[in-house]
């Protein structure tokens, strides 16, 4: 049986540990998205102030966040490892700090330009795949209801973390409230739907009060579950195609399947 070798023998080069890095990066985040999804899924009329908001936002504002950003060192790394400078290898703290910060909006304007080129690859024996990418690329460019949800994260991870001591210290101001902007964006759904605001807007005297509860919860949750989660789940899997379809580079392809989900929770 062979030793262990002595912790001084093993060598791990400074690109490498960036590397290591990289990939428990993208780890976190998945997991951080996944609680997030599972949380989002608990959530109803009745329990959305108690503790389901301040968890799911964190969850999914931070999560998505750091995949994407991810996804930018990973993309860098593509583009300049054959460079001598090592420099130019992964963004800096500064690029990210000055040109992104929490702006998850700005960050899915980034991730669009992975699709540059893609045109270009088609083949026969490619062609079902640069359509799906053309349909993803057009989902990022178009959902409204997206860019609604990534604006809301991008708002919480600036300014709606820290609501409840916000609301102490800052008494005299107008204080923002991730979980107000949420609500609006359910609201806005019910709206539209003419079958779910009829349903909404029953008389509660036709209800005993536990029913009316339970009704109203069950609309919430519909929405939820069929706009809001639908959405969010559509967009990890675009992500989650630009890494295993090798428009992040090899290195993306060789972490892509600690980004699988199982969406049966």
């Amino acid at each position: 049986m062979k030793k262990n070798l002595p912790l001084k023998e093993i060598e791990i080069n400074d690109l490498e540990i960036k590397l290591l890095h990289l990939k428990n990066l993208v780890v976190e985040s998945k997991e951080l998205i996944q609680l997030g999804f599972k949380y989002l899924l608990k959530v109803n009329f009745r329990n959305k102030d108690e503790w389901a908001y301040p968890i799911l936002l964190l969850f999914l504002s931070r999560g998505f966040e750091l995949l994407m950003k991810a996804m930018i060192c990973y993309k860098t790394y593509e583009s300049n490892h054959d460079s001598k400078d090592e420099n130019t290898y992964f963004p800096s703290t500064a690029f990210f700090k000055k040109n992104i910060g929490h702006n998850l909006v700005r960050l899915k304007g980034l991730i669009i330009q992975n699709y540059k080129g893609i045109e270009k690859r088609k083949n026969k024996a490619n062609e079902r795949l640069i359509k799906e990418l053309r349909k993803d690329r057009y989902f990022l460019l178009n959902d409204k209801n997206l860019s609604s949800l990534l604006k809301l994260f991008s708002d919480y991870s600036r300014q709606g973390r820290y609501y409840e001591l916000n609301m102490i210290t800052e008494s005299n101001k107008s204080v923002y409230s991730a979980k107000n902007e949420f609500d609006k964006i359910i609201f806005s759904f019910i709206q539209k739907d003419k079958a779910l605001s009829n349903e909404w807007n029953k008389e509660e005297s036709n209800f005993i009060e536990d029913e009316f509860i339970d009704n109203i919860d069950n609309v919430w949750s519909k929405v939820v579950k069929e706009n809001i989660f639908t959405t969010l789940k559509n967009y990890f899997e675009i992500l989650y195609r630009q890494f295993s379809y090798g428009l992040l580079g090899e290195k993306a392809i060789e972490v892509s399947y600690f980004l699988e989900i199982n969406f049966k929770f």
